[in-house]
């Protein structure tokens, strides 16, 4: 009897690790592309320096007010379902527009 209490212990302790695991992530898809591509213009921009890289990571994490655990959790997400990385990059695409088109400061 005991071991059974124990397994029913462990699955809903695995039930509610999963299920927060989830909640953790960037759910507004427009933020998660918005990080998903200055991250890339980071990396971009900084791969000959990785301290440049790292501390340019964290800018753009502030700036969106999440982390990177939330962006893996996030990346984890879309991982699972490859039919939602479609309307990402549409999503993707239209940021990238849009920070492209505005005018530059001198």
């Amino acid at each position: 009897m005991r071991y059974f209490y124990t397994i029913i212990l462990y699955l809903l302790s695995s039930l509610l690790f999963y299920s927060c695991s989830d909640e953790k992530r960037i759910k507004d898809e427009e933020k998660f592309a918005a990080v998903y591509v200055d991250l890339l213009i980071n990396e971009e921009t900084y791969s000959g320096d990785s301290l440049k890289l790292k501390t340019g990571q964290q800018e753009v994490f502030n700036k969106y007010n999440t982390n990177y655990k939330e962006y893996k959790a996030t990346m984890d997400y879309y991982n699972k379902d490859p039919e939602r990385w479609r309307d990402f990059f549409t999503e993707v695409d239209e940021y990238y527009k849009r920070i492209n088109t505005k005018p530059k400061s001198h």
